[in-house]
């Protein structure tokens, strides 16, 4: 029976095929299981050796406004096609502009939520170029508020927008949230003056003192500086007298420390930025008044700011400001009593006093809807005229004027062109020539608007540049060169501000119309 077993095993076919040890064993069911896998689970190396990474693109912050373009009136496309690095350059290097109407455009611009221009990626500014931009302007401006809120809207703040903050928090007297960002972040500045004044503000005086002692023995500051610091610590330490404000070149930080010692009254500065903290906080009506006409010019404050001032202010005086707040309040009276006679000879003084201050146009942008209720009176040419100034200044003429015609040829082209749906070059080359009769022996208007329209075919038409030409153009305001300014508002037709155009030309009739009537 054994025999038999062995030699059926011998012939076996399996004899000899099976593994030997535990270990063959283990092998070949490890081959035999991940056989047939092999097409299903990819082998380590045929895996990608390296993750592929996206680079993020910052954040471009150079949409970031205060109102939506449909508001503004501002086209949002205006910098689609412009470099941020371009824009920034011809921003910082555009002139005060002296016509409102054209200030009160650039305010509209900077303000606007707009499509931003194409970013500049080898800047490490780049995706925030134009902000920086639009805030420095609006700093100059001395529109603080509209650059702060703008400001608060960033979502992280890296050191450039913090300097920016820094300036205007310090002329606004606004710096708690800036020092408490800042102590959250202490890498956001290392300006020493900044942190001593944080570390106060939030009641950590011995940390404040110490900065100031251990910086003040390395000679980190100018002796004036120190001075500031230590009387903003321990005014009993250095009194205000010592403080100078006179020979030396302040900055927003000294303004600060002027201004919490209750002495920004006696700052004499015709800086437009440091103009805000005299309006808010000065307790002198004359520098309170000259620095509230001012900002008004530059947009920075609106007229109804202005004139609330003036009625709230009491009479201390009959020369230059004081006669524009005796005008108004003058006809405020005479308005209140509805007495057609004193209401013309109140509006008469007060349109003379305004224009010698500049400030014609801001007068007409408080009464022209008041002074709208009184209808023409044919015995009154002159004052006709004087109602109608008004009007046109304002930029709508009221129902009960709608068929007026002015007497003064100024005024009457002035209201022509507001009427006018339409203005084409020909009516913009009367208006200037209205007033410069050589202009027309200078060059014809068919050649200028022709070499204007080749030239700005050139600049594929690019609305953002030919707009910032034109205001760099127009800059001098009434006394822009006839050529420079008929020029200037051909650009303007062709990127289709046409009522830009309009309150251009008005303003520039009416004050020669001013001239006129005085001479």
């Amino acid at each position: 029976f054994l025999s038999i077993v062995l030699i059926a095993s011998w012939l076996s076919p399996a004899f000899g095929q099976n593994p030997n040890t535990a270990i063959e064993w283990l092998k070949e069911e490890k081959d035999t299981k991940t056989g047939p896998l092999k097409d299903i689970v990819p082998e380590k190396n045929i895996l990608p050796s390296a993750i592929e990474k996206t680079p993020l693109q910052p954040i471009n912050l150079n949409s970031i406004g205060i109102i939506p373009t449909k508001i503004s009136g501002i086209d949002p496309d205006l910098w689609v096609k412009m470099n941020e690095n371009d824009i920034s350059y011809r921003l910082s290097s555009l002139p005060n502009l002296k016509f409102q109407a054209a200030q009160t455009y650039l305010k509209r611009i900077l303000i606007s939520e707009t499509q931003p221009p194409v970013s500049a990626p080898e800047s490490k500014n780049s995706g925030k170029i134009y902000l920086l931009a639009k805030l420095d302007k609006l700093i100059g401006m001395g529109a603080l508020d509209e650059a702060e809120t703008m400001v608060l809207q960033v979502p992280q703040i890296d050191p450039n927008l913090f300097k920016r903050w820094i300036r205007i928090s310090f002329l606004t007297g606004r710096i708690r949230k800036l020092c408490e960002t800042l102590m959250r972040n202490s890498g956001l500045t290392q300006n020493l003056s900044v942190r001593i004044i944080c570390l106060k503000n939030l009641n950590d005086w011995d940390a404040a003192a110490l900065t100031l002692s251990t910086a003040s023995n390395l000679e980190m500051f100018d002796l004036n500086r120190e001075k500031f610091l230590i009387h903003y610590l321990d005014p009993k330490l250095v009194e205000t007298s010592e403080l100078s404000t006179n020979s030396v070149q302040l900055n927003e930080i000294d303004y600060f420390i002027i201004n919490s010692s209750s002495q920004i009254s006696s700052v004499q500065t015709s800086e437009l930025r440091y103009l805000y903290m005299v309006l808010k906080n000065s307790s002198e009506p004359k520098n309170k008044i000259q620095a509230a006409e001012e900002l008004a010019i530059k947009k920075s404050i609106n007229a109804s700011s202005l004139f609330d001032i003036y009625r709230n202010t009491s009479i201390d005086g009959s020369i230059k400001f004081w006669r524009r707040i005796i005008a108004t309040k003058n006809l405020d009276l005479t308005l209140q009593r509805n007495n057609n006679k004193s209401v013309n000879i109140a509006v008469t003084k007060a349109i003379n006093e305004m224009f010698l201050g500049n400030l014609l146009t801001l007068f007409a942008t408080e009464y022209a809807d008041k002074l709208s209720a009184y209808s023409q009176n044919k015995n009154w040419n002159e004052r006709n005229d004087k109602f109608a100034l008004i009007f046109a200044l304002n930029g709508q003429i009221p129902a009960k004027w709608k068929n007026y015609k002015a007497q003064d040829h100024y005024i009457s082209m002035a209201i022509s062109i507001l009427r006018n749906e339409k203005i084409n070059a020909k009516l913009v080359y009367d208006a200037v020539a209205l007033v410069n009769p050589d202009f027309k022996t200078i060059i014809s208007s068919k050649k200028l608007a022709s070499n204007e329209s080749q030239k700005n075919e050139q600049k594929s038409n690019n609305k953002g540049l030919m707009i910032l030409e034109a205001l760099k153009k127009s800059s001098q305001g009434i006394d822009t060169k006839p050529e420079d300014l008929y020029s200037s508002l051909l650009i303007f037709l062709q990127v289709e501000e046409i009522e830009l155009v309009k309150l251009i030309l008005v303003e520039y009739l009416v004050h020669f119309s001013m001239l006129n009537i005085r001479d």
